[in-house]
């Protein structure tokens, strides 16, 4: 989807896991077309995107979103990602820093810290695929939570190794099955440390105090190891803002982006790649 004027600013969102894809920004697209440029779509695996078994990870992603970008966009972007699409717009933005005027972090999931990657994972189904999770159950209590994330370490950190469910097309078909479990099994390997101490962009988070699946001592790690970044708690809010709080969603975007822009800009093209493998 491509909205609003060519010569304007590029705002680029990216969304997260789900079938919605990227209708997840349906209620904020109008208050930003009025004036910007709005880049937003289906990432592979998700919405009206071919369902496969490839792998989708952020790196993958990576690749993918600028390969998309660079075709439709002029001048520098304005990166927004919500969820596990935060984390693509982390990769994205640490692999090409010149390419990003500010960077905008809705509610990230999985890129820091153990619980935060437990509640996700049940989110996306891996309680089962994983088997870490059968004592938990759905409602994830605080204690629970714990239990499930030391349980979860021998997956993480030693062996049996779970990165072997990536990384043949064969395993990942009949084990893990879905784009949603492949994405949010890849973004919990995915070893973000690297990734944020690239980042250059000034970068403005968003997080819901409420938010079940990725929680808010993630976000306040985050700014802490993000050169230039904000924080701001939208209270009561859950893991998804943009349907719960559209306006706060809105306001909080504009006024970022209403932000001086930080350096001259220059393009590094990316070829398109999206691995098979």
């Amino acid at each position: 989807m491509e909205a609003g004027q060519i010569e304007a600013p590029t705002v680029v969102l990216v969304h997260g896991l789900g079938e919605n894809g990227s209708t997840d920004f349906g209620p904020i697209v109008p208050a930003l077309v009025e004036h910007y440029h709005v880049l937003t779509f289906d990432l592979p695996g998700f919405g009206r995107s071919t369902h496969g078994h490839d792998l989708y990870s952020p790196e993958a992603y990576a690749d993918f979103v600028p390969a998309l970008v660079a075709q439709r966009s002029r001048g520098a972007i304005n990166l927004v990602g919500h969820s596990m699409g935060g984390a693509i717009s982390l990769a994205y933005a640490a692999r090409f820093p010149a390419e990003v005027e500010r960077l905008f972090l809705i509610n990230v999931a999985g890129v820091l810290h153990r619980k935060a990657y437990v509640s996700f994972a049940i989110a996306a189904g891996l309680d089962n695929v994983l088997g870490v999770f059968a004592d938990t159950g759905k409602a994830v209590a605080n204690d629970a939570m714990e239990r499930s994330s030391q349980a979860m370490d021998p997956w993480l950190s030693g062996s049996p190794d779970p990165s072997l469910l990536l990384r043949v097309d064969l395993v990942r078909a009949k084990v893990l099955q879905t784009p949603t479990r492949i994405a949010a099994l890849a973004t919990i390997l995915e070893d973000f440390g690297p990734v944020i101490a690239k980042v250059q962009a000034p970068t403005f988070i968003l997080w819901g105090s409420n938010d079940a699946v990725a929680s808010l001592r993630a976000g306040k790690l985050l700014k802490a190891r993000l050169p230039y970044a904000q924080l701001r708690v939208l209270d009561g809010a859950g893991h998804d803002p943009m349907s719960q709080h559209p306006a706060a969603v809105v306001d909080f975007l504009l006024q970022g982006l209403a932000t001086a822009p930080s350096r001259p800009w220059k393009r590094v093209r990316a070829a398109p790649v999206f691995p098979h493998r």
